[in-house]
């Protein structure tokens, strides 16, 4: 993959995570752990 195109994964999966996040509750801490195991496995 070339070093334009991770970029590009990359913040597709910032931006997937943002809004993951901004469907979840501030008081749920389970919602925002998926999201961050959700960035975490689109990083990998």
């Amino acid at each position: 993959m070339t070093e334009s195109a991770e970029h590009a994964q990359t913040w597709d999966a910032v931006e997937t995570y943002f809004e993951c996040i901004t469907t979840c509750s501030l008081d749920d801490g389970e919602c925002i752990t998926q999201c961050v195991e959700q960035l975490k496995d689109a990083d990998s």
